[in-house]
C-alpha cells in the first residue's frame, strides 16, 4: 500500500547501491510485484557502460547520463510489460531511442542481488514517469501530477510545488540540488528554431527562448542557468544568473540561430528536480542522473519492523 512507500529495505545490495526504498506496488496477471529504487541518484562509478551513452560527473558530485549522438532502440518489452512503460514507439525519435536504453533491463543487470534472483523480473535505469506519478498521487499530496498530455514526439506534462520533504521523490545527493531522468521520452522544453537537423551537442544546439516559442530569434551565443535553466545572452549577466541570482560560472554554452521557431522537436527525456518539480527538457543537457528501479515478486520473503523492510 501507499504507506509502505519510502520505507528503507534492508538486506538488498546490488550494483554497489546498498540503501533502497519501497517504490511502488501492482498487480500484473494475478500476481503481486513490488517495486524498489535506489534511495538516491548514482554515482558515475555505479553507473554501468551503456552502448551510446556518456557517463559524466555533475558539479554537486553525483553522477549524469546523457546521449552525445542519436544511440540505436534497444529492447524494452519486459519494461512495458512490468515497469509501466507505457510510450509504446521508442524507435521513430531521437529520444525513444536514448529512453530504450534505459529502459532495457539488459544494461541494469548489475542491480539484481543474485541472493534473491529467482524472485526478480529484472532493473531498469530510472523510474518511468508514468509508474512515478502513479507511486507519487497514491500519497494524496495536495499538489498531484495530473493526467499525462502526449504529443508526437512525447509527453509535455510539467509540475511545480511538489512534496520535496518526500526524499521518496526528492533525494538530494550530499545535501545539494540533484536531477535524475525518467525514463520517458516528452517534447524539448524550448522549440526548435528551423534546424534542419538536429545537434546533440549541448554547446551547439539550436533553441530559441528569446521571444516565446513562436516568435523569431538573433543569433548570438547564450549561457544557461546551472539551477533554474533559464537562458541568458552571453555577456549580460556578469557571472549571476539574472533570474536566480546563482553563479554562471558552469553554465552550458548554447548558439541561437536567426530563424523563427518551428514546431517541438525530439530530443526531451523527462526528468525530476529535488526542488519540487517534474519537467520536460532535451537529454542534450548533462546534469540528469540516473535511480535503478528494480521489479520483485511480492512472494520475496520479507519482514517490516517499523519502517524498515527486512528481506530474506
Amino acid at each position: 500500500t501507499a504507506s509502505d512507500y519510502g520505507k528503507e529495505v534492508s538486506g538488498y545490495s546490488a550494483g554497489g547501491v546498498e540503501d533502497w526504498k519501497i517504490f511502488y506496488k501492482q498487480e500484473i496477471n494475478g500476481e503481486e510485484y513490488v517495486y524498489l529504487i535506489a534511495s538516491n541518484v548514482l554515482t558515475n562509478g555505479q553507473i554501468p557502460t551503456i552502448t551510446g551513452a556518456t557517463k559524466g560527473t555533475h558539479d554537486n558530485g553525483y553522477g549524469t547520463l546523457y546521449w552525445d549522438s542519436v544511440p540505436d532502440v534497444q529492447e524494452v518489452t519486459t519494461a512495458s510489460t512490468y515497469f509501466m512503460a507505457n510510450w509504446g514507439d521508442y524507435g521513430s525519435y531521437n529520444n525513444g531511442k536514448a529512453v530504450s536504453a534505459i529502459l532495457n533491463t539488459s544494461n541494469w543487470t548489475n542491480f539484481v542481488d543474485s541472493n534473491y534472483s529467482s524472485y526478480i523480473v529484472g532493473a531498469i535505469g530510472s523510474p518511468t514517469l508514468e509508474m512515478w506519478r502513479e507511486s507519487y498521487n497514491a500519497k494524496a499530496y495536495t499538489t498531484s501530477i495530473p493526467t499525462l498530455t502526449t504529443t508526437t514526439y512525447g509527453y509535455s506534462n510539467t509540475a511545480s510545488s511538489l512534496q520535496t520533504s518526500d526524499t521518496l521523490y526528492f533525494p538530494q545527493y550530499n545535501n545539494t540540488e540533484t536531477n535524475y531522468l525518467l525514463a520517458s521520452p516528452s517534447i524539448m522544453r524550448y522549440a526548435n528554431c528551423g534546424a534542419t537537423s538536429l545537434t546533440w551537442d549541448s554547446h551547439t544546439y539550436k533553441i530559441c527562448v528569446v521571444n516565446g516559442p513562436n516568435g523569431s530569434c538573433s543569433a548570438y551565443s547564450s549561457y544557461t542557468c546551472p539551477r533554474c535553466y533559464s537562458y541568458i545572452k552571453a555577456g549580460v549577466y556578469n557571472g549571476r544568473c539574472p533570474n536566480c541570482n546563482s553563479s554562471m560560472n558552469t553554465a552550458s554554452g548554447h548558439w541561437l540561430i536567426n530563424h523563427t521557431c518551428s514546431s517541438v522537436g525530439e530530443t526531451g527525456i523527462m526528468y525530476v528536480n529535488s526542488i519540487g518539480t517534474v519537467l520536460y527538457d532535451t537529454n542534450v543537457y548533462t546534469f540528469c542522473g540516473v535511480r535503478p528501479v528494480v521489479c520483485i515478486k511480492s512472494s520475496i520473503p520479507a519482514t517490516k519492523i517499523g519502517n524498515i523492510i527486512i528481506l530474506g
